[in-house]
Formats: C-alpha cells, sequence, structure tokens
C-alpha cells in the first residue's frame, strides 16, 4: 500500500532522508518495546505424588526430594558451593530469550535446557527380595537429560526434556548403599530415562530461593545488573511433568524455598538483634534527677 506519492519537485535525496529516519524511527520503537528473559537456572522442590515405575522386580515408586542445600554446580569447574535451599531439581536455561511485549499474536521463544541437578528419595521403604530398602534417585552422568522451554510474552510457558537418572539402594538395616550396576544388571540400569513435557506460569516478580548473580551467570535466578528491557524468570505455582505412557504427573514440582530451619534461625538472629538493641538503648538513657 502507498502512504503517499511525494511531488515530483522532491529530490531522491530528501525521500531517503525521510524514509532512513522512518527506519530509524520504528527499529527505535520496536526496540522499546522488546523483552528478553535472561538465561539461568529453574530451582524445584519435588512435591507429594511424584512417581516411577521400575518394572520387574521393583515396581512403581512413588518419591519425595532430598533437599540439595548448598548445592556446588557442574560448572564452572571452579564454582564455589551455593545454597539453594529445599530444592532436590535444578534446570539451567541456556539461551536468551526475546520477544516484543506489545505484539497482538504472543510472541513466544525457544531456549535450551538441561537437567543438571535431581536428589530424590522413596516415600517408603521398599521390600526387595525379603528385605527393606530406601531407593535414591540421582542424575545418570553419562545419559542425556536435555530439551527445551518455549517461553510466551503472556506469562505461559512448555516444557519437553528428558531425564535420564540411576538409582541407588540403601538398606534400612544401615549397610552400605548398593549401585544399581550391583543391585540389577547394566541394560536396566541404562534404561532409567524419561521424557517429561509440562505446561506453567512465571512471573518476573522474584519467588522462592533467591540466588543472586550477574546477567550471564547460568547458576543465577536473579540477576542483579538487569537492564530496563531484560528479565528473569520465575516459575508460578505447583508443574506436573507429564510422560506419555503414565496415567498420573511422574515428576510434581513446585519453586523451591529456603529451608524452615534456615528461615528460623534468620528470623531468630534478627530478634536477638531487636532485644539487644533495645537493652542497649535503654542502658545509654541518662538518669533522670
Amino acid at each position: 500500500m502507498t502512504i503517499f506519492n511525494p511531488p515530483k519537485f522532491v529530490t531522491r535525496s530528501l525521500i531517503g532522508a525521510v524514509g532512513l529516519s522512518a527506519i530509524a524511527f520504528f527499529g527505535v520503537a520496536e526496540s522499546a518495546n522488546a523483552l528478553t528473559v535472561v538465561s539461568g537456572s529453574d530451582f524445584w522442590r519435588t512435591e507429594k505424588g511424584s512417581m516411577f515405575d521400575f518394572g520387574t522386580p521393583i515396581g512403581e515408586v512413588e518419591f519425595i526430594g532430598r533437599p540439595l542445600g548448598n548445592w556446588t554446580p557442574p560448572t564452572p569447574e571452579d564454582a564455589d558451593p551455593i545454597y539453594v535451599g529445599n530444592a532436590d531439581t535444578i534446570v539451567r536455561r541456556y539461551d536468551n530469550v526475546t520477544f516484543n511485549t506489545d505484539a497482538q499474536d504472543g510472541e513466544s521463544g525457544v531456549s535450551d535446557v538441561e537437567l543438571v541437578a535431581l536428589s530424590l528419595i522413596s516415600k517408603d521403604s521398599v521390600d526387595l527380595g525379603g528385605s527393606l530398602f530406601n531407593i535414591l534417585v540421582d542424575l545418570n552422568p553419562e545419559g542425556d537429560s536435555t530439551g527445551t522451554i518455549i517461553i510466551r510474552e503472556d506469562g505461559t510457558y512448555s516444557s519437553d526434556f528428558a531425564v535420564s537418572f540411576l538409582p541407588t539402594f540403601r538398606p534400612l538395616n544401615g549397610g552400605d548403599d548398593i549401585s544399581c550396576e550391583n543391585f540389577l544388571n547394566s541394560t536396566q540400569c541404562d534404561s532409567f530415562s524419561l521424557q517429561l513435557t509440562a505446561d506453567g506460569e512465571w512471573s518476573r516478580e522474584p519467588s522462592g530461593i533467591i540466588v543472586e548473580g550477574l546477567v550471564g551467570d547460568i547458576n543465577a535466578n536473579l540477576h542483579t545488573d538487569l537492564s530496563a528491557d531484560q528479565s528473569d524468570f520465575f516459575p508460578v505455582g505447583v508443574v506436573e511433568h507429564l510422560h506419555e505412557n503414565y496415567a498420573n504427573p511422574a515428576h510434581i514440582v513446585r519453586e523451591a524455598t529456603p529451608e524452615p530451619l534456615t528461615i528460623l534461625g534468620s528470623a531468630t538472629a534478627l530478634g536477638f538483634g531487636t532485644f539487644f538493641k533495645r537493652k542497649l538503648g535503654k542502658k545509654r538513657q541518662p538518669n533522670k534527677a
């Protein structure tokens, strides 16, 4: 569609200048309405109802979380431990996602993701061959636990990734843990993998456990040097990860939080600080004649 027809006496240089100015203007307007969700990590805690069917001879087992507490990231190699509260599942989003917040048709972007930590334990002991065991689950370091996440401007997202894991068997009688290979066979151990999909909501407002860092710090979820057109990503509420062969969700999670003892300790410290401050203030008051 022709917006206007310039008079013949308008020079080409003037038309060119107007065109360039318009392009510059609309380019600035578009970038001003763009939002980039920066890469980072998501910290989850497992909710009740998370199940896995190991098949014979173990069968279906319900799992709960084993909080990671002070967790050492796998990369960089010299990474210091970071406090992740009651998180037992950690997912990294490797790519920045940019979309136009003024779009009418719903903007979205895709990031590669990787599950970098998984720490679960069976909710109840399991009878195997007449002996009782707790089953611990961790990531299989030789397996693939990667996938993608679609982040949408409307505050929703969808994820699709693999979870490759290994069980360890801990006798209730206090004996040594038994590795998967020593309890089952290597073929079974290599087969423990699930492809999980989920839909959820996200917010720009911080919630749950907070791990601070600068933009580009993949282990952080709250980046302290965000520009006006950048945002962090905070999942909201309970998320059910589904497997196509399961009638019920395989892994149910929500945002991790500081452990209760840590919260209690902080509150106690704050209370003692206030108490001693008041006592000191009373001592400093001059005696009235």
